[in-house]
């Protein structure tokens, strides 16, 4: 992995920040010393213009009082400047009165100052000789005049080295000052950038600290070296962490998913065995029962409680037959075929079908229903669940008591079948195992009725739960989704 990867992401995003600065600051310091280039040469030409065209003012008086000590004063101050290489002043016949160079005076013009100018004179008198190489004046000539009488001109030339080294001496202060603020920029923004970008990455700094810690908690192995977290900024050690998390957590769902078929597993075992226990014990009684009344028969053909033994034989017989039927139909695996129908239709069906069982039991049997009735269900199966529970219901209740059953919509689209009763109501430790096989409150019955009604619920997407009604009694909610 390269260096730079292997940097944490503050030291990234300070270092992206400097770079954007530094890109900027160059953009804009080469576009500083191009314009302050061109302003220095610029500035340096009027500059020497300003002089030559002073020395051609001052020099009228001097010409006129034919004071050549004063004009040639003049002319040496003008060549004292760094830039000028050579002045001199001629008359209006072009004769040189004053001179840079004593060995000229008396002569012609020199031939730099005569014949040679590219530009045209300009309305103001102007005779200028650009350099070939830049904009600098190599030449500079103006008329001395009076009352538009010319009297003579200055001629002046400057030195190109000379202007060249002046304009750079003053573009290397100007850089040393870019230099400069670039610096101080530099360290103020590198600063800036290095504390911004740990408070925009600290929550991913916190986050990849929890994801590792919750990591290093799950897992028992040692994380691998190469591409491993101590490699790459927080992000990569985040990308890291995550699919570390995601490799261990899809393990233990692996796990988590063989040990609860195991449980399953043991819980079957465990229900057949509780359930063979109780239909072992249900089958020796209902057996002795029928032994002895056999025994008794056989021993006393002639006994006068023939038929009251008979009534025991059948009674256990129906017992049994009771019973196996119950644990045949809660064994039995179902799918529910789930279609659209009209569940208060259904349950109104099932009340109907009831009707007269309640009515020879003195127990009011009642029904109600809201808006919103249609789901999918297995009407057969969900008949079944409705019959064993009223038929709980009415063998627990006493002439006089009500039942009252109602459909009504719940939360999330689901459907509430709601049955309460009078009755003497189910205590709360038993209700958590009322659902169980072979469970029961009753004096008589298999105690499958409420595990199959369970078991049916289950198989619909649904829950069934028991509380206390309210005035007394017990209140069964089995909840059915609307889509099954």
């Amino acid at each position: 992995m390269a260096p730079f990867q292997r940097l944490p992401l503050q030291t990234k995003g300070a270092l992206y920040v400097l770079l954007l600065i530094v890109t900027i600051f160059l953009t804009v310091s080469l576009v500083v010393y191009t314009s302050v280039h061109r302003d220095l040469e610029q500035q340096l030409v009027d500059e020497n213009l300003r002089m030559v065209r002073d020395l051609s003012s001052n020099a009228r008086s001097p010409i006129l009082t034919t004071d050549l000590t004063a004009l040639q004063k003049l002319v040496e101050q003008a060549g004292s400047s760094r830039a000028v290489e050579a002045a001199v002043v001629t008359d209006a016949t072009g004769r040189i009165l004053a001179s840079t160079d004593m060995s000229g005076l008396g002569q012609k013009s020199p031939e730099w100052a005569t014949g040679r100018v590219q530009e045209p004179p300009s309305a103001s008198g102007w005779n200028l000789l650009p350099l070939a190489s830049d904009e600098l004046l190599k030449t500079a000539s103006h008329p001395i005049e009076v009352r538009d009488e010319e009297l003579g001109k200055v001629h002046v030339r400057f030195d190109p080295s000379e202007l060249r080294q002046i304009v750079a001496e003053n573009l290397n202060a100007t850089l040393r000052k870019l230099l400069w603020l670039g610096l101080f920029t530099g360290v103020v923004g590198t600063a800036g950038a290095f504390l911004i970008s740990g408070f925009v990455t600290r929550p991913i700094r916190r986050l990849t600290g929890q994801v590792e810690a919750m990591e290093r908690e799950l897992t028992t192995s040692a994380p691998d070296q190469k591409g491993g977290p101590a490699e790459g900024d927080e992000l990569v050690r985040l990308q890291y962490g995550f699919e570390r998390l995601r490799s261990t957590l899809d393990r233990y769902l692996v796990e988590l998913d063989r040990l609860h078929r195991k449980q399953q597993a043991l819980n079957c075992l465990a229900t057949i065995g509780e359930m063979s226990a109780h239909v072992a014990h249900e089958l020796r009684n209902s057996l002795s029962s029928l032994r002895g009344a056999a025994r008794y028969l056989r021993r006393h053909p002639e006994a006068t409680q023939k038929t009251e033994f008979s009534e025991i034989i059948e009674e256990e017989v129906h017992r049994l037959y009771e019973m196996t039927e119950g644990f045949l139909d809660f064994s039995r695996p179902f799918e529910p075929q789930l279609e659209e129908r009209d569940l208060c239709a259904l349950i109104q069906d099932t009340c109907a079908r009831l009707a007269t069982d309640y009515e020879n039991a003195g127990v009011t049997l009642e029904f109600t229903c809201s808006e919103g009735r249609t789901c999918l269900l297995d009407a057969q199966l969900i008949h079944q669940a409705l019959v064993n529970l009223l038929t709980n219901a009415l063998d627990v209740l006493e002439p006089g008591d009500r039942v009252h059953v109602s459909m009504e919509p719940g939360p999330d689209g689901t459907r509430r079948v709601i049955v309460r009763d009078t009755g003497p109501g189910i205590p709360a430790e038993d209700r958590e195992r009322i659902f169980k096989p072979f469970v029961t409150t009753k004096t008589h019955g298999s105690g499958l009725g409420l595990a199959v009604v369970s078991k049916v619920v289950l198989q619909h997407g649904g829950n069934v739960e028991v509380d206390d009604a309210p005035g007394g009694g017990a209140r069964f909610t089995l909840t059915i989704p609307k889509a099954g």
